[in-house]
Parts: structure tokens; sequence; C-alpha cells
């Protein structure tokens, strides 16, 4: 058997658990815990690098894409495209980031997925450029409604079938 459908059904496993330990419903015993800590040290250090094992504090697994985004903030659209995203939000690559708390209007492309529209708030930038840390900005999803949850939802399924 390949690794890629091993992968992805470890990423999906860890996003269930995930989303229960985060919300509660329904909370997870002592074993679920466990096993969300192993998903969350094996696919840290997959995805995000050896750095993220053990010490990472991040509530949300971020997978590599290369997803088109097109963002608005106030009169100003702009393209990029993402680094990573996540249950949570998303790292635009960027040589132009916004101000720490600028509010956005994001809408995501993937082929043969409808467009993604959601609310951020850009949590932090860079705006240099260093080894393995490229200029750009992360934003935080903003009231996120159900029927958008299941569109990011199958669109985060559909970036980990494709690591």
């Amino acid at each position: 058997m390949s690794p890629r459908p091993e992968l992805e059904r470890s990423v999906a496993e860890f996003r269930n658990l995930n989303r229960r330990r985060l919300f509660g419903t329904p909370p997870l015993d002592v074993a679920e815990l466990e096993r969300w800590s192993e998903l969350r040290e094996t696919l840290g250090a997959a995805f995000e690098g050896p750095h993220a094992t053990g010490r990472d504090q991040r509530e949300h697994l971020r997978l590599p894409s290369h997803l088109r985004v097109v963002f608005e903030n106030g009169d100003e659209l702009r393209e990029a495209f993402l680094e990573n995203i996540s249950d949570g939000g998303l790292f635009i690559g960027t040589q132009r980031p916004l101000a720490k708390g600028a509010p956005l209007r994001l809408r995501i492309v993937a082929d043969a997925l409808p467009p993604v529209e959601v609310s951020g708030r850009v949590v932090w930038s860079r705006e240099t450029s260093r080894p393995a840390a490229p200029a750009g900005m992360g934003v935080e999803f903003e009231a996120v409604d159900d029927a958008t949850r299941e569109l990011l939802d199958c669109l985060i399924a559909w970036v980990a079938r494709r690591l």
C-alpha cells in the first residue's frame, strides 16, 4: 500500500480528534487524547518540519498547499498563493503583507471545487524572507458559518489527498 492513503487517513483522523478536542462534542477520552498527541507530533514533523514536534503550540495542523487566493482589504484587491492552510487559518506568501490586525475577505480557489469565500484577520506578518521563512502573513479565519465550515472542510480534505 502506498503511504498516501495512510497519510490521508491520518490527517482525517487528526482533524476529527482535533475538532472534538477544541469543541468537546463529545470530549476526548484519555486514549483518544494520547492518539491526538501522537498524530500531532507525527503529522507536524511531516508537514511543518522537525521544529514543530513536541513544542508546537498551534491548535491546528498546517497542510502545505499552493492554492490561489484572492484577498480584499478595503479598496485593495490582490492575488497570491497559500503556503499552507489549516482549520483555523492560512499563510499567504507575499512580499507586501498587510499589518497585524488588518481584516480581509478571502476567496480560495482550487481545481474542481467551488471557491471558498471567508473572512479573516491578519494575526502576524513578516516582510522579509529568510531561509525556511518566506515573507507573508498569517491569517486567522473569522465568523465562519456552518456552510463555509463545510466548504473549508472539503477544501482541506482535498488538499490532504494531494500531499
